[in-house]
């Protein structure tokens, strides 16, 4: 531990800018359009680049260790600058922002495994447990503030964008607010654990945890649970069944909650909201498990094969960072009828995407680091400390191994700053004035594109609002409109979203159809939604590509059959005006579809 006055703020300072890394993001209520999780991931960003700035300003008698994680993350970066530069990206400007997000990452890896040689384990671990605890319980009281539409005392409501029948409080979305409050439950429960929190405070705080997982309606929230109760058997292991048996007693009162909640909500109105009855985390895994008793492949198991073919096809770099929905589409087109529908962005698997966009190159660079994470873990003689930071680590990994939390910077943020604490010794520099200076370099840098894009999103988003005001007063968006938009996009990072707005004004005729198609084609590699999809097989018709027009068809007809068939009547009416470009189209959606008109 670093002794002395002077160094001593820097790092306590260093220490609470920790914690709000993994709280502060979580509690942001401001989620609204264009992009809903905008302001989340730029405060995660933000406070992570204050608490690594920490580093350079902190004198340090100890080397500052480099994990492995560390080194792979940023060999992950140099890979997606290389798949950039050899043109495996539509949109290279997305794989320069993945390339952001691994170095931040990397850095903050080195953080925590710096945080803790300075101040010692047991410090960093109790100070971050009572702020993930207090962030869970704070969370967790958002979320039934958001559902039930609770007035708050300075007046109005938290209520969602798109409400819908699930609870996810400021988190935002249902199984990140799960996983969140499933790390929340077992920091409250190493809190009890030391003696840090009473047995009836530390029950209290997890009785709204527990009801939050149950109201979520996330499955995972099952093994959230299995994880709490895994922490007793590795304490007893490292000598520790004390503390062991006052988790046992907490996890125990959780998990009766949460059931408890879902058989109320069962049987009773007892929960019932605005929205209606709330569908809990038992209701779904039951539906789930009728899914696979009907013979149906459920489409996350579709997902993981989309992300297998691909690896099959590019072994070695992937297929490209953020190409993963478009080769997925592109994919559905070959398989048929036998593919569930849906599609989306990733795989809902770590190992899978990074198989499928980096290769066996990108998984390499985290499964080798993680692999000699794991070997190096003295397993039967962990602290109590090491078990929690374990224990949350392993909620947000096993969440990762059916979604992409990973993918988000509150998340990431916390995974990897939580990883480099909890890492064995290993690797280390000594803290020379250059290599602190290079650091300070790092964080300077990533301040200055940190207030770039921020003045880039508040353009975009005054832009956003005031076409929303325009929309509400009867108006039609116009050419000046999508002018003002372009002008945004010179050199922002966002460049591929403002495409995606622009490609929605593309009329389906002859004027200035190659340019048309050209921008159609460089958006589906990116957004392969329904409207662009749809648009992408008229345009390649009009421009007697029929092969690829009919290929596109019966990829859009596999995933997205509902949004084609409600398209069926603009088609019937461009088959009419043009028999001989869209007749033959026509056909073969009726087909697919299943007969006649809609």
């Amino acid at each position: 531990m670093t002794d002395g006055a002077r160094a001593s703020l820097p790092l306590r300072l260093c220490l609470a800018l920790c914690g709000l890394l993994v709280s502060a993001p979580f509690l942001n209520p401001y989620h609204s359009y264009p992009l809903l999780t905008f302001y989340t991931e730029w405060l995660a960003f933000a406070i992570g680049l204050a608490a690594l700035a920490a580093i350079a300003v902190t004198p340090s008698r100890n080397a500052v260790p480099i994990p492995g994680m560390c080194v792979g993350l940023l060999l992950v970066t140099a890979l997606l600058v290389l798949q950039a530069a050899l043109g495996q990206v539509a949109y290279p400007l997305r794989s320069a922002t993945g390339a952001l997000y691994t170095s931040w990452a990397a850095l903050l890896v080195m953080l925590g495994a710096w945080v803790r040689s300075e101040l010692g384990e047991a410090a960093v671990s109790r100070a971050l447990q009572w702020w993930i605890a207090a962030a869970g319980l704070l969370a967790a009281a958002s979320g039934f503030v958001q559902y039930y539409h609770i007035p708050l005392p300075a007046g109005g409501a938290y209520v969602a964008v798109q409400p819908i029948n699930a609870m996810f409080g400021t988190v935002n979305q249902p199984n990140n607010f799960a996983d969140y409050l499933g790390c929340a439950v077992i920091s409250v429960a190493f809190l009890h654990a030391r003696n840090a929190l009473g047995l009836l405070p530390a029950l209290l705080i997890a009785l709204p945890l527990a009801a939050g997982m149950a109201l979520s309606g996330s499955r995972s929230s099952w093994a959230y649970f299995a994880i709490a109760f895994a922490m007793v058997p590795l304490l007893r292991l490292g000598g520790h069944p004390p503390e062991a048996k006052r988790i046992l007693r907490l996890a125990c009162f959780a998990l009766a909650v949460f059931l408890l909640v879902q058989i109320l909500n069962l049987y009773t109105g007892i929960f019932v909201g605005p929205e209606g009855t709330p569908s809990s985390s038992g209701e779904r895994l039951m539906r789930y498990l009728e899914l696979g008793g009907t013979g149906e492949r459920p489409i996350r198991l579709q997902l993981f094969l989309y992300a297998w073919l691909m690896f099959l096809s590019s072994p070695l770099l992937g297929v490209g960072f953020g190409e993963y929905a478009w080769r997925a589409f592109e994919l559905a087109a070959g398989l048929g009828a036998g593919s569930p529908p849906g599609l989306d962005r990733h795989s809902h698997n770590l190992f899978l995407q990074l198989l499928a966009e980096t290769g066996i190159v990108g998984l390499s660079c985290v499964a080798i680091p993680l692999v000699h994470w794991f070997w190096r873990m003295p397993w039967r003689s962990l602290t109590l400390d090491r078990c929690w930071m374990i224990g949350v680590l392993a909620v947000v990994g096993l969440h990762s191994m059916v979604e992409f939390p990973l993918w988000h910077a509150n998340f990431l943020g916390m995974f990897a700053l939580l990883f480099g604490a909890a890492s064995p010794g290993g690797a280390s520099v000594a803290p020379t004035r250059l290599r602190r200076g290079l650091v300070l370099v790092v964080v300077l840098a990533g301040g200055f594109t940190a207030r770039g894009v921020w003045s880039d999103y508040r353009s975009f988003e005054r832009w956003y609002l005031a076409l929303e005001t325009k929309l509400a007063r009867g108006g039609t968006p116009g050419s000046g409109d999508l002018d003002d938009l372009m002008k945004l996009r010179e050199g922002s990072l966002f460049g591929p979203y403002f495409e995606r707005i622009t490609s929605e004004a593309i009329g389906i005729d002859e004027e200035g159809l190659g340019d048309k198609l050209a921008l159609n084609t460089q958006v589906m590699r990116a957004y392969p939604m329904p409207s662009v999809v749809l648009r992408q097989v008229a345009l390649l018709a009009l421009s007697g590509r029929d092969a690829e027009a009919a290929r596109a068809l019966r990829a859009a007809a596999t995933v997205y059959p509902r949004w084609t068939r409600e398209w069926l009547p603009t088609l019937e009416k461009l088959a009419a005006e043009r028999p001989t470009r869209f007749s033959a189209l026509l056909v073969q959606a009726r087909a697919q579809l299943g007969g006649g008109k809609p």
